[in-house]
């Protein structure tokens, strides 16, 4: 009878243990979903304060984006604080237009400007700390630049949202959709985009003109993004270096340099090409 009795509790453990772990799993499964869905192209977030906080806000000619893992979502930036009462509602931006440019060289857009991509921006009154809900009207310069791109871009935030929850469904727009990012932050296709340019330019540097026609040594000949956005391929981005003048390049480029393979690759290109650097 006892012995029964235990048999019976060891089989009640294991269902139990069973049931534990398949609820466990569900909830791993849901929360995986919703983690996509909250990070995924086709849904529009409203509040992403701590995410603004800890991703890059990517400033480019086609738009403004808020990098999410792989995906790249569309926004607006906008001075969140501000004397409404004196000048009125701020404007949103929605390119590095020459304003964005000019505050970002002054050092005002960490801290002053924010992030967003639905149509009401929440304003703090710098005089009375209220806070308020506006639909803000699209900064001139934006307007201006998006136009001479051939685009016909709105004239407010909430216009804006309308056109992404059109895009978005539709899924058509170039700039829409998400930018896949392989090793090391570049774009998933910049082993061809390098090949490609560095060809263009007969594998010689554009600094110090060294140039190396052996296949076997074109590695040490590299592409460098001058604004130092992995993700801006534009030609008038790129510039050809050898590896050299690539590890000259800044503080961070020497850093990157002085350690691990970076240094490694280095040094066997001193050896081999520029013994006497040595």
């Amino acid at each position: 009878m006892r012995k029964n009795k235990n048999l019976l509790n060891s089989i009640k453990r294991k269902l139990d243990r069973k049931n534990y772990y398949k609820k466990k799993k569900a909830s791993y499964t849901k929360a995986q979903h919703t983690t996509k869905l909250t990070t995924g192209n086709l849904v529009l977030k409203t509040n992403l304060t701590e995410q603004v906080k800890k991703e890059a806000i990517l400033l480019q000619e086609e738009g403004i984006f808020l990098q999410l893992g792989n995906i790249h979502q569309q926004g607006y930036l906008y001075y969140k604080n501000y004397a409404i009462n004196r000048f009125g509602n701020p404007k949103a931006h929605l390119v590095a237009c020459q304003a964005i440019q000019k505050q970002k060289k002054k050092g005002y857009l960490k801290g002053n400007y924010y992030w967003n991509n639905i149509g009401l921006a929440k304003l703090v009154h710098k005089e009375t700390s209220a806070v308020t809900r506006a639909n803000l009207e699209i900064c001139k310069y934006c307007v201006k630049a998006l136009e001479k791109q051939g685009e016909n871009p709105p004239r407010d935030t909430a216009t804006f949202e309308a056109q992404q929850r059109l895009f978005n469904k539709k899924y058509y727009h170039p700039t829409l959709r998400p930018i896949k990012v392989g090793s090391y932050g570049y774009s998933s296709n910049w082993s061809t985009i390098s090949r490609k340019y560095r060809a263009s330019k007969n594998y010689t540097c554009q600094k110090c003109q060294f140039s190396i026609q052996d296949k076997k040594d074109r590695k040490y000949i590299h592409v460098d993004h001058i604004d130092g956005n992995k993700l801006n391929n534009q030609p008038k981005n790129l510039q050809v270096l050898c590896i050299l003048c690539h590890s000259q390049k800044d503080a961070l480029h020497q850093h990157n340099f002085s350690k691990g393979s970076g240094k490694i690759a280095l040094n066997h290109f001193l050896r081999k090409h520029k013994p006497h650097l040595l």
